[in-house]
């Protein structure tokens, strides 16, 4: 594919995008359509390669990368950097599979977290937690989100029968941080009589002291321990900014340090991943020395109906039993 053929279908990929695409957490069934042709014929190449062992796993996902950068639809993004996740995890390359599912959950909006787990257990398959310890620590809060999802409901209407009750109150307000909604779990924690209303309320306001209300949802103990991670890489933002502020001094310093560290590498997608997102966006992904790789399941293929005659090669997509529910769902294999 020469270089005015791949910039056509990156502009492809931007004219994609439909209206309704404002407005939608996860895109259409169309959207997916309209991008997965122009994903394929762009990656098929690549993919073909590595089927003839001429291209590494760690070379599709770098490109994969690259092009979900370049893609300007949600759609194209989640399928290219879905694919980035399979094939750096097929290099044995797990952070970058890592940093590729954080780029995933931060550019394309509320993605279902069982969507995500189904994701991340394929990368994860018949790999250890100490070869690929963020990949299983991002499973882990994922885990904890989509329990967290489904008590919110159940959580709310028990609040509303019993108003005066804390223990229901802190219950609902735990379900809310553990799926990832903050301002209405503070909202909730900030009903509950005593410390934590305190310095909820604290939080709220902005004008909290960093440290205190870190020290405080450190040693802050849940009804409900699906909660307990969420809350402890809150309480790790919150020192996160009071050791950039200075505010932390001698002990008090060095604790904070060491609990920060203590939550592993994924505590950078609370606040410092944002952060990050700018530098993330224009790093062009290094492309890892080839080396050898032991046998996985075959890319499919057969051709993609939408594909133009002008494409060749497989599909960018894996077997129907490799996919996820949302792909089998969308008809995408």
């Amino acid at each position: 594919m020469d270089k005015m053929t791949k910039n056509c279908k990156i502009a492809m990929l931007a004219a994609a995008a439909t209206a309704a695409s404002v407005a939608l957490a996860m895109p259409t069934k169309g959207e997916f359509a309209k991008a997965q042709p122009i994903v394929n014929e762009l990656m098929n190449p690549l993919v073909n390669g590595y089927k003839a062992k001429k291209t590494s796993a760690a070379e599709v996902g770098a490109k994969a990368v690259e092009y979900a950068r370049e893609a300007e639809t949600e759609a194209a993004k989640f399928l290219l950097l879905k694919g980035a996740i399979t094939y750096y995890s097929r290099a044995e390359e797990y952070d970058k599979a890592a940093d590729a599912v954080d780029e995933l959950d931060r550019v394309v909006k509320d993605i279902p977290p069982d969507t995500m787990l189904d994701i991340i257990s394929r990368a994860t398959s018949r790999i250890s937690e100490a070869n690929a310890p963020r990949l299983h620590a991002q499973y882990r809060l994922v885990s904890a989100r989509s329990q967290a999802e489904k008590m919110v409901a159940k959580m709310k209407a028990l609040a509303a029968k019993r108003p005066a009750d804390d223990v229901v109150r802190r219950r609902y307000a735990e379900a809310l941080a553990a799926s990832g909604n903050w301002t209405a779990a503070l909202d909730e924690f900030a009903k509950v009589k005593g410390k934590t209303g305190e310095i909820a309320a604290a939080e709220k306001s902005g004008k909290g002291v960093s440290g205190d209300i870190a020290s405080f949802w450190w040693d802050y103990e849940p009804e409900e321990q699906y909660a307990t991670d969420a809350i402890k890489r809150h309480a790790a933002e919150f020192y996160q900014k009071a050791l950039t502020d200075g505010s932390l001094s001698g002990l008090k310093k060095t604790l904070a340090e060491k609990r920060i560290a203590s939550l592993g590498p994924v505590v950078e997608s609370g606040a410092a991943a944002a952060a990050a997102a700018p530098a993330a966006a224009t790093e062009k992904p290094a492309v890892a020395e080839r080396k050898p790789e032991p046998p996985r399941a075959e890319v499919s293929s057969k051709p993609a109906p939408a594909v133009p005659a002008s494409a060749k090669g497989g599909r960018w997509t894996l077997p129907k039993t490799f996919q996820t529910p949302l792909e089998r769902s969308l008809d995408l294999g």
